[in-house]
């Protein structure tokens, strides 16, 4: 019984050293991932990004393993990414190029930038997985088709929120550039 005790005790100082290393590593990563997406250019140039790969993974989607609602469905994400997604990240990013640098760089207008990026990345997620659930064939009909369908629809209105809040913020600040400095 002793034996047992004394070869646990180790095993969970181990336990517990890798925990707060692995939290040490996750924290130091997120740190230089704020660090890196600090500048606005970058931010933008990722959400562009995201949005081009995410047509191109819907580009990919066999036509043959869709109905006629889904592929109805599936235009209309195209047309959604390749029109208003791309035009709003595009006004936002014109907008922002106008600004003084000082207040590019401002807290306020990285937060909704931050925002509108993860947002384009969880448009991207979204198109993958629609086009995995249609590669492995879980596009039937019915229930199995929801939750792809369901993502694109939660992924879109994440970018309309996202954009919304960007157009109100620049919306602010071509009024009141003071409101950028009282952040």
């Amino acid at each position: 019984m002793t034996n047992d005790r004394r070869t646990a005790c180790p095993v969970r100082r181990y336990g517990a050293g890798l925990a707060m290393a692995s939290g040490a590593f996750l924290a130091a990563m997120i740190g230089l991932a704020t660090a890196h997406a600090d500048d606005v250019d970058d931010l933008f140039s990722q959400a562009g990004q995201d949005l081009t790969q995410g047509v191109q993974a819907l580009d990919h989607v066999p036509a043959t393993s869709l109905d006629v609602g889904q592929a109805a469905a599936l235009a209309t994400q195209e047309t959604i990414q390749t029109g208003p997604a791309l035009s709003l990240l595009d006004k936002a990013e014109t907008f922002q190029a106008g600004l003084p640098a000082a207040d590019q760089t401002n807290p306020l207008l990285l937060d909704v930038d931050h925002q509108l990026v993860q947002a384009y990345a969880g448009l991207l997620d979204a198109d993958q997985g629609f086009l995995a659930a249609a590669q492995a064939g879980d596009l039937g009909t019915g229930v199995t088709a929801l939750p792809a369908e369901l993502s694109l629809l939660d992924a879109d209105l994440a970018v309309l929120s996202a954009d919304f809040n960007v157009g109100v913020t620049d919306l602010v600040a071509t009024f009141d550039p003071a409101i950028l400095t009282a952040f």
